[in-house]
């Protein structure tokens, strides 16, 4: 015979300091994710092609606005770089919603696993 037992446990939250995640901490874990999905060709070439179009050095986990002061105009021009880079087409829509150099890789990785190559 098979009986069920329900037990409600109270849970409590610590939010002190100890418990926040910062963002170097998100940081860390981010490359460290990127790490083992992107492959780290594709980071440094990345890497080095933002570095050269903002002229200032460029790492994975930069934001395209906050860090790095990419306007629109500098969204798009970098997009197109990439795509050049790659050999990919990246839709706007996709573009648009990069935030991240790390949001940029992820996508050329999919693509060129995918197969997403620009068709000529």
């Amino acid at each position: 015979m098979l009986i069920h037992l329900l037990v409600t446990v109270p849970l409590f939250l610590n939010f002190s300091s100890s418990f926040r995640i910062n963002k170097c901490t998100t940081n860390v874990y981010r490359k460290n994710f990127l790490a083992h999905s992107v492959r780290p060709e594709i980071i440094t070439k990345v890497e080095s092609i933002a570095s050269d179009h903002f002229d200032k050095p460029a790492t994975i986990n930069d934001r395209l606005v906050d860090d790095l002061g990419a306007d629109s105009l500098d969204k798009i021009e970098l997009v197109i770089a990439l795509e050049d880079a790659f050999d990919i087409s990246i839709p706007d829509t996709q573009a648009e919603s990069f935030v991240t150099l790390s949001d940029i890789a992820e996508y050329i990785e999919s693509a060129v696993n995918g197969n997403l190559l620009r068709r000529r």
